[in-house]
């Protein structure tokens, strides 16, 4: 056989080359656009059907999805994102997630200024892109982030987004759900911000001493001397004013004193909700140690105090003993009451002294007694609790394992408990819907049964938690 010519050879190589590079070029090309979604970052339940589910993409950092999931988890639909906007301090744990008036809006941060898009729930299709704070962020820089405030679900259309630099400025944007058209703008100054709520007519702010209503509609601002926390229940603002505690219908300039006397420097916790015609309120009554800049630990007594919401008679009040006070209303994040309480409440509580461990305490709230407390335990510190009416989640989620499991909330059973040797994604109510709840882990979304936390999506069963189960004994 007659040999090629070494000329021809080259020639060959010289052809070979580059077709080969244009090869792996376009291989990683499409590698680099294939979809790879990773880690479930937030879940919203839109009915027993259908959720919505944020997550973040497996190997680019700069990429993320928002994807439409059916009763099985089967993907309906899935948009591609920029990464999901990652804040350290938000109003609301909501993942810049909402879902409403048939749109999905969701914030990334593909740029260093916030960037908001919308979806159509239906199919997924772009429908609107904004820049709400783009135009002091030119100007002026921004490092944190607070969540577009909304609903979850639908709510008269409005978005309110929180954006600024903590100690430099601070600013409140609202937004058309439907077009991501500005609808207001107003400035809450260089401090702190959040929690913040939603009223029937106004977005309610907490800032440092003061709390700020905006009128749901024209973005025009009330500020008021709240000293020691707040907590809106309904259109009501519960909040301590020189030691006493008080109580203002948002949107109304008067406000009135709860006749109630509990001693002097009371402190009203993000802790409160409603049962039936009661507020459930959380307060302490002791005093504190100022640090630099700094609210440092104390110990004082803790009360849960029913108040009557029409007349403000006190109904009852339980002292739940000394307990470990930090911080402020952040501090008790974890364990906010929901608005809509069952009769049977858990609150976690760090009792007094070096060497305590905490415990969980079961509260009848129609009675206003102590039902059951758990024996101490490291474990506890971990916990987050998610309260509804009809029961209640308790997470743990630490050292790679999570457990989950379900309470009762009205004979305080638990109705169910699992573990996996992996991050389980449960933040909030809004992720049970229609007895079914739907749970991010790692990668995967599973729909459960709201009660039992049997899986109802057609996969594999997840394993019982003995020790969850025996840690919430009491």
């Amino acid at each position: 056989m007659q040999r090629m010519p070494r000329r021809a050879w080259s020639v060959v190589r010289a052809a070979i080359g580059p077709v080969l590079v244009v090869a792996a070029v376009y291989a990683i090309a499409r590698c680099r656009g294939r979809d790879r979604p990773g880690v479930v970052q937030a879940i919203i339940a839109v009915d027993r059907d259908t959720a919505i589910v944020l997550r973040d993409d497996r190997a680019r950092r700069e990429r993320g999805y928002v994807e439409r999931v059916g009763g099985e988890a089967a993907l309906g639909w899935r948009a591609s994102i920029a990464r999901p906007r990652r804040r350290p301090i938000a109003p609301l744990d909501a993942a810049g997630l909402t879902v409403g008036e048939g749109v999905v809006t969701v914030e990334t941060e593909a740029r260093r200024t916030p960037d908001v898009a919308g979806f159509r729930l239906a199919d997924g299709a772009a429908v609107w892109h904004a820049l709400p704070g783009a135009r002091r962020y030119d100007v002026e820089g921004g490092t944190s982030f607070y969540n577009p405030l909304s609903g979850p679900l639908g709510d008269a259309g409005l978005l309110v987004g929180f954006y600024g630099k903590v100690e430099r400025w601070n600013e409140a944007v609202a937004f058309d759900r439907a077009t991501g058209a500005e609808r207001w703008r107003a400035v809450l100054g260089p401090a702190v911000t959040g929690p913040a709520w939603l009223a029937p007519h106004h977005v309610v702010i907490r800032q440092l001493h003061e709390t700020i209503a905006l009128d749901r509609q024209t973005g025009q601002l009330q500020r008021f001397r709240t000293d020691l926390g707040a907590c809106l229940v309904g259109d009501a603002l519960y909040y301590v004013a020189k030691g006493a505690l008080r109580v203002r219908r948002i949107g109304d300039d008067r406000d009135a004193a709860v006749p109630i006397d509990l001693g002097a420097a009371l402190r009203v916790f993000g802790l409160c909700g409603r049962r039936g015609h009661l507020v459930i309120l959380a307060l302490a009554v002791g005093s504190e140690q100022h640090g630099p800049g700094a609210i440092l630990v104390s110990y004082a007594p803790l009360r849960l105090v029913a108040l009557d919401q029409a007349t403000l008679a006190l109904r009852w009040q339980l002292d739940l003993g000394p307990v470990a006070l930090a911080g402020g209303d952040g501090g008790f994040r974890s364990t906010a009451l929901g608005d809509q309480l069952g009769p049977l409440v858990p609150l976690r509580l760090m009792p007094a002294g070096t060497e305590a461990k905490p415990v969980l305490a079961i509260v009848d709230v129609d009675h206003g007694r102590e039902v059951g407390r758990t024996a101490p335990a490291e474990d506890l510190l971990h916990l987050d609790l998610i309260r509804g009416p009809d029961r209640v989640y308790i997470v743990d989620d630490a050292a790679g394992i999570s457990r989950l499991a379900a309470l009762d909330a009205t004979t305080g059973a638990i109705t169910g408990a699992l573990e996996v040797p992996h991050h389980l994604m449960l933040r909030a109510a809004h992720q049970a819907v229609s007895g079914r709840l739907w749970i991010g882990i790692e990668s995967d979304v599973r729909v459960l049964d709201a009660a039992t936390l049997r899986a109802v999506d057609g996969g594999e069963a997840l394993p019982d938690s003995p020790s969850l189960r025996a840690l919430l004994r009491h």
